[in-house]
């Protein structure tokens, strides 16, 4: 993607977007814990208070903070997602998680399951160009930004 086309981490129009999740969520997830919604893979969030670093068992998906913070921790890894940075968890990946939140900014979050096996094999049927045999081992675990800093 060309570097023009990314937008800024404070522009106008995504601390807006960001602004109208975290309301959403906020209004979907009224109380702590998890919680299915009409659709079955996907699932909101919700923290009013820190949680401590304890071990959790994420299933292949995307996470998504609108509010909060999470670390998670998988040996001297620290995987940070909150409102710039979403988690994309490629395999079941058993690892150490902490929350931060508080009443007053509760941690919010939307976690949708991904069925990576049937989109591992969509990208099969995509006609690219054979890759490398010397491609690095990928990892089940990937932080990233939401756009540039």
């Amino acid at each position: 993607m060309a570097q023009s086309a990314l937008i800024p981490r404070n522009s106008p129009e995504l601390l807006a977007a960001r602004q109208k999740m975290t309301d959403l969520l906020a209004q979907h997830a009224s109380r702590d814990g998890i919680h299915q919604t009409m659709l079955d893979d996907v699932s909101l969030m919700r923290a009013t208070h820190a949680l401590p670093r304890m071990p959790v068992l994420y299933e292949p998906g995307i996470v998504i903070v609108g509010q909060g913070r999470k670390l998670g921790y998988l040996g001297d890894q620290v995987y940070t997602y909150d409102a710039h940075n979403y988690l994309v968890l490629s395999v079941p990946l058993p690892f150490e998680c902490k929350t931060e939140a508080s009443p007053g900014q509760p941690m919010l979050a939307i976690k949708i399951h991904v069925n990576f096996g049937a989109v591992a094999e969509l990208l099969m049927k995509l006609d690219e160009p054979h890759r490398s045999e010397n491609v690095a081992i990928p990892n089940g675990i990937f932080p990233r930004p939401w756009m540039e800093s």
